[in-house]
């Protein structure tokens, strides 16, 4: 009914998550979260220097990985909202991610031009081979360097 259409519509068109039935918005804040954001707001600068010293030292510790990794262009700053890397080897290091209890995200699994509302007859491998290779290792301004470390060390042992 309009209330599904109307929850489908605020969150990507989604009816099932990462699968969007028909084009939708990201519009799920709300007054309270807006009143939050806006306190948080004064932290954004330390916990964006946070993720960037996280990153860094994923960065460092993962050199040397069959893992793909992330590259910031020159001139330019990351916000490191994510650590995504890629391997073909996916599902695996998920797996063996979540036996050490990690959780590591496989964000948006299904590219746009598979997606119902945006179905269209095009190939792109190179966007279907990355949605097949992506994953985000944990990255958060909640953790630290000992974390970091605990996860560098599991992909290690993993990749080797």
């Amino acid at each position: 009914g309009l209330l599904d259409r109307c929850r489908r519509l605020r969150q990507y068109g989604w009816r099932t998550r990462y699968v969007s039935e028909e084009h939708g918005r990201n519009s799920r804040l709300d007054e309270i979260q807006a009143a939050i954001l806006q306190v948080r707001l004064s932290r954004l600068a330390r916990e964006n220097a946070h993720r960037q010293m996280l990153a860094a030292r994923y960065l460092t510790g993962l050199a040397g990985t069959t893992l793909r990794l992330p590259v910031t262009a020159a001139g330019r700053t990351h916000a490191w909202h994510q650590f995504v890397v890629r391997t073909p080897r996916r599902d695996d290091l998920k797996s063996c991610l979540e036996t050490q209890g990690i959780l590591a995200g496989v964000l948006y699994p299904v590219p746009v031009h598979r997606q119902p509302a945006y179905a269209q007859a095009v190939d792109l491998p190179h966007t279907e081979q990355a949605c097949a290779e992506v994953i985000s290792l944990p990255l958060h301004p909640d953790l630290g360097l000992k974390e970091i470390d605990r996860v560098v060390q599991t992909v290690k042992n993993w990749s080797h």
